[in-house]
């Protein structure tokens, strides 16, 4: 572009100096005079005005190369403002883009240190979850030998409870064949009562016929067999011997005193034998400790006569009642408080307890009956002495009640079938019994004060 401005500036300023000259050429011819040319001048001025020409031709080209370049010029002042308006846009979407950059870096550092946390946690979490897989592996070893040992001792359970049910099975057949050795038991018993009652039909034709020689034979064998011990009593005496035992400690006391007690019957009989001879030895020494044993018997006989006095007939009979009455409405309350028989309970519980009550019952029922006629015989007066037979006579009633509906059936293993009310019922007998021997106490009371 400046090339071109510097060779129009030349043309110019060559076309202005030519013009110039040519003037002064024609301004120094004076006038009227025809101006002689020369042909040196002739051919300088066609030169110059060849060259004129040529310069004009050129400053037209340039002009035409100025108006060409000014509209070059033109297009490219437009073409570097757009270019300058593009770059602008340019530069300002590059801040833009900057700014976005800078921005995505700090979201992207953002990003990094969240993600960097993330995975520290997450680092965290795995070591974490590790150690919980550990002990996770650890517990499941665990369980798993657990679960082993468990299994094992199902398998001995299995294996128990199959010895077990074998067992019930060989229980339940021996209790099979006990119940049929039972019925037949039972059926030879009705069998047995049958007899019985054929033999008492023949003893009755026998009472009869007392003349015949043979009867005596006859009863005798026939009440051979009519003696046996009854069921009952055969099964007490055998709970009797298992209950009643002597405790070892005390069997030993015992076998020691009798040891103590020959030592000193041999060392006694071996000193008298030097006085008296072997002869009469024995003799004598049962002398020396009946002489030995008279001082701690007449002691025992004062006693007991020092408590007669103070004791009577009637207290004894008060306190037998009294305990029957409290026995019996004791079991009557139990039994309904706790809707529970209290004899089936202490049977089903504790069997040899329950065999040793009943043996102690029994033993207080003849105790009580005893004791009841020696006073029944002894009391004074006429009306409370009815009244003492009349409550003997309830009593042994109660006795045989007792015997045949739980005594009996206890001591064969059953379960009596007595209503609750029967021990009120007994309780108010045996408080009814109270009744003589406290009229007894008050008639002697009068007695000794009108005396």
């Amino acid at each position: 572009m400046s090339v071109y401005k510097m060779k129009l500036t030349w043309l110019v300023l060559l076309s202005m100096i030519l013009a110039v000259r040519s003037q002064e050429e024609i301004v120094a011819v004076p006038e009227g005079l025809v101006a002689t040319q020369r042909p040196e001048d002739t051919l300088k001025i066609a030169a110059l005005n060849e060259r004129l020409t040529n310069a004009e031709n050129d400053v037209k080209e340039c002009k035409t190369s100025l108006e060409a370049m000014t509209a070059e010029k033109q297009q490219l002042t437009d073409k570097v403002k757009h270019a300058e308006d593009v770059g602008d846009a340019a530069q300002k979407a590059a801040k833009e883009e900057a700014k976005a950059s800078v921005k995505a870096e700090q979201q992207l550092a953002e990003y990094k240190r969240t993600h960097i946390e993330a995975l520290a946690v997450e680092i965290k979490a795995r070591e974490l979850a590790q150690r919980e897989v550990l002990t996770e592996r650890e517990n499941r070893g665990k369980l798993a030998k657990e679960l082993q040992e468990h299994k094992e001792a199902v398998d001995l359970l299995k294996n128990e409870m199959a010895k077990e049910m074998t067992k019930t099975l060989d229980i339940r057949d021996e209790a099979k064949k006990v119940k049929s050795e039972l019925a037949e038991t039972l059926a030879s018993l009705e069998q047995l009562l049958i007899d019985h009652k054929e033999l008492k039909a023949v003893h009755d034709q026998a009472l009869d016929h007392l003349a015949h020689p043979m009867l005596a034979d006859y009863l005798k064998a026939r009440g051979n067999e009519l003696g046996v011990m009854r069921p009952e009593l055969r099964a007490a005496l055998e709970k009797a011997r298992a209950v009643i035992r002597v405790p070892e400690d005390v069997a030993k006391a015992v076998a020691q005193g009798k040891d103590v007690l020959l030592q000193s019957h041999e060392s006694l009989r071996s000193n008298v034998i030097p006085f008296v001879g072997d002869k009469h030895a024995s003799t004598v020494t049962l002398i020396v400790i009946s002489l030995l044993m008279a001082p701690p018997v007449y002691a025992v006989v004062l006693f007991v006569r020092g408590l007669q006095r103070r004791l009577q007939a009637q207290h004894f009979v008060l306190v037998l009642n009294f305990l029957a009455m409290c026995f019996f409405l004791a079991m009557g309350i139990s039994s309904i408080l706790f809707h529970v028989d209290v004899l089936q309970s202490v049977q089903q519980g504790n069997p040899a307890t329950y065999t040793l009550l009943q043996l102690m019952i029994l033993a207080f029922f003849l105790v009580h009956l005893g004791w009841s006629v020696v006073y029944g015989l002894v009391v004074t007066p006429t009306n409370v002495q009815i009244g003492q037979w009349i409550h003997i006579l309830v009593s042994l009633a109660i006795i045989t009640h007792y015997y045949e509906n739980i005594w009996s059936k206890a001591m064969l293993d059953q379960d009596h079938q007595v209503h609750v009310g029967t021990f009120f019922l007994y309780a108010l007998v045996y408080m009814l019994g109270l009744v003589p021997a406290m009229l007894a106490a008050a008639y002697t009371k009068v007695e000794s004060k009108r005396s």
